[in-house]
Formats: structure tokens, sequence, C-alpha cells
């Protein structure tokens, strides 16, 4: 999965794009272009966030499922 597509994930959670950004250490804006596809990556911390914020997400999903 690439960013854009782990980020589609965690935002049908219903976080906002501010939540997300908050957690992740980015600005909203950052979010907002990355799933606009105005940009494709992320700062190489930021993308380990973004994977350790799927993976908490995902077990939940699991556990809740």
């Amino acid at each position: 999965m690439d960013c854009r597509e782990l980020l589609a994930e965690i935002r049908r959670t219903g976080l906002t794009q501010a939540e997300v950004a908050e957690k992740l250490g980015i600005r909203q804006a950052s979010v907002s272009k990355l799933e606009r596809g105005l940009t494709k990556e992320l700062r190489a911390g930021a993308y380990s966030k973004l994977l350790a914020l799927y993976g908490r997400i995902s077990s939940q999903e699991v556990s809740h499922g």
C-alpha cells in the first residue's frame, strides 16, 4: 500500500485531516495534498508514524470485527 491508500484507510475510521496531521507531526495541508494526489510521499519519520497508525487501526478492526 502506498501513502495515499494508507491514509484513506485511516480516514475511513472517522479521523479528520487535522487529527491525522497531529498524530503524524505534519501540517493538515500536507494531509490534504496527499489525499488529493498533489504529493505522493512523506518524510521518513511521518511515514513511519503513518504505518504505525495504520497498524493500530487495523488491529482494532480485527479485534472488533
